[in-house]
Order: structure tokens, then sequence, then C-alpha cells
């Protein structure tokens, strides 16, 4: 018989199903109970303690996490949390402090990397989407899904500046967002065409296989559910620089990064061909990593829970507040001191 699981996830993803993959592969090995925390749109907080019963091995929680106070009600002990970098990334150190002894399963290798130095129970992979390699489709073609008003298409028409590009907008913004309505001379330009919100994932797919171009459509990603299947389909990625993508993309090698508060475009001649068989090689390769990795999760939830290690005080310190600058200072008549990169006492030229 099964061990059962509680899995909650943010209820945004009963729309987009990116919990999907997570909780058919915890399917194979678990009974797992799915529910949807809709607590940010009706403003009722959702009621763990009424759902979580004794009968349940492990609870999963999925981007989103209840607080310390709700955690320590449930009749299940065995927690283990998948955060998103674009939901949890700004948390300080007291926040994530709440859930010390949790187990945290990261997708995202910069999230990781702090977590672990500062102590945390925390284990990792790279997720990737099984590669469905499609025609090259057009090369000047490019597809934008308007998500979010920080990158709209002003942003896409910078970045291909200088290069002709027939541009897609997918119109489907994040919860209170609204898309930037081009001008009838920007459509003409750019041979624009749209879409809205597909049923069927499929039918999105097509559209965006037809284009060799994909914008990646956020600042940052929670795992990268879009470019990671854009990059399935061999498809060249235009993204911010910053996590996930730029754990994935190397820039002018497969895929683009650029600064969207700054887009500078890309180049106007290069071999999208060679580009594009690097991306699938890539894809392919991550592909095949990522079945072997994803063993850890279902470890990682039968794991005990290991209590939380104490990083020396300054590193403890420094780390909490996810900066890279150590204390830096000098005694004596030349005495200066740095903390995080703020001058306390200034250096004085030599």
């Amino acid at each position: 018989m099964k061990k059962k699981i509680f899995f909650v996830a943010h209820s945004y993803h009963r729309k987009t199903k990116s919990y999907l993959f997570l909780s058919s592969y915890l399917e194979e090995f678990f009974d797992v109970d799915v529910f949807f925390d809709d607590s940010w749109t009706t403003g009722k907080a959702f009621d763990y303690a009424s759902k979580v019963s004794e009968s349940y091995f492990a609870c999963v929680f999925f981007q989103m996490i209840p607080s310390r106070e709700v955690l320590n009600s449930l009749k299940c002990r065995n927690h283990i949390f998948f955060p998103m970098y674009d939901f949890s990334f700004k948390w300080d150190y007291s926040k994530w402090l709440e859930y010390r002894d949790v187990k945290i399963f990261s997708f995202s290798k910069t999230l990781f990397d702090k977590l672990t130095s500062l102590g945390f129970n925390c284990e990792y992979a790279r997720y990737f989407i099984e590669p469905r390699v499609s025609e090259p489709g057009d090369e000047n073609g490019v597809f934008f899904w308007q998500r979010a008003d920080n990158i709209d298409l002003k942003t896409v028409m910078t970045l291909f500046e200088g290069r002709r590009a027939n541009i897609h907008v997918h119109r489907s913004p994040d919860p209170g967002s609204s898309p930037y309505e081009p001008t009838d001379d920007e459509k003409k330009k750019y041979s624009m065409t749209f879409s809205e919100w597909f049923d069927d994932p499929e039918d999105m797919r097509k559209v965006a296989e037809s284009k060799a171009f994909y914008i990646s459509p956020r600042m940052y990603e929670g795992i990268g559910m879009g470019f990671l299947g854009a990059m399935a389909m061999g498809k060249i990625v235009v993204a911010n620089n910053a996590p996930t993508m730029n754990e994935y993309i190397v820039d002018s090698q497969n895929g683009f990064l650029r600064d969207f508060s700054n887009p500078k475009p890309i180049p106007s001649d290069f071999d999208i061909a060679a580009m594009r068989r690097r991306v699938i090689a890539f894809a392919k390769e991550g592909y095949e990593r990522w079945l072997k990795d994803r063993k850890k999760i279902v470890d990682f939830i039968n794991a005990d829970s290991k209590p939380m290690k104490d990083p020396p005080l300054l590193e403890r310190v420094r780390r909490a507040l996810f900066l890279n600058k150590p204390l830096r200072m000098k005694l004596g008549r030349r005495r200066y001191l740095y903390i995080f990169g703020v001058a306390i006492i200034k250096k004085r030229e030599e």
C-alpha cells in the first residue's frame, strides 16, 4: 500500500498546470491528494488543519507554504517545501528561519546555493522538459507571451532592432498585469499576429514551434516551464539575465541573455542553425540527467529530517543578507572598515 502525500499548490497552477510534472511523478510512488490554496484571491486562509490528517506520511508544499504556527498545528510532521525562485528570492533570513526544520527541494541552483550556505536541509535537481524537436520554423518568427508589465512589446521590439522580425503576441497576462497595446504602425512593421489563452497547451505549442525565437516573458522564474518548453523544441530563447534563465542559458551559445530593464538588441547576423543544434543537444542531455536526478525527490521525501547546520557567525550574517561582499577592515594609521560593501570608515587612496 502506497504512503499518502498531502500536496498543495498555488491555485493559479490550476490554469498553468505547472505543478503536474511533480504531482504526476510522485503518484508513481505515493498516493497523492492534490489541493489548491486560493487564499490570494479569496482573502480567506486555506484550512490546512482540517485537511491534513494523521494518515498522511508527508506534506508537500509547492511554491506556497503556510506560517510556522500553521505547520506546528499539523498532525503530519514530515514537511517538504518546493520554493519557486521568483516567489521567494526576496525573503530575508528571518523569513527563511521559520522553516529551519523543513526539508527544502530547490529547482534553482542559485537558491539552493544560498540555502545550503545558511545550513538548511536542502536538495537540488535541474528540471528539463522531454525534447520534442520541431521544425526550425520561420527564422524571423518571434513568439512572445505577454505576461508581465515590466516585459512588454516595447522590450521585444528593442531586442530585434536591426533585424527583421515577425512577432506573434500571446495575450494572456498574469493577474494584475495589463498588456501594452501596439500602434498600427508597430503592428505593420513587425507583421504582428495575436492569440489568447489556449485551453489545450498543444495549441499554444503549435504556434510557438512555427517561430525560431522565443522570448522568456518574466524577469525571474520559479522553474521556467515556458522557456524550458521552447528549448525542448529547439527554439532560440532570449531571456532576462537572471535566475532561473541564466542557470540554463549561456549567452550567445544556446540562447541570448539581456538586461530586460535596459535591453540591447541581439546580434543581427549569427548562425541560427548552429545555435539551434546546440540548444537541441543541451535539452536532450539535460533531460536524460533529469530522469536520473528526479529520484532524489522521492528519497528526500522518505528521508528523516536533519537539524539545521550552524555556519560561523560572520558567514551566517553575510549569507543571511544574501550578499557576496565580506567584511573588510584594517586597524592602525590607514584604518578602514567596510561592512557588506558599505564604507563605514572609507579606505584612503595609497
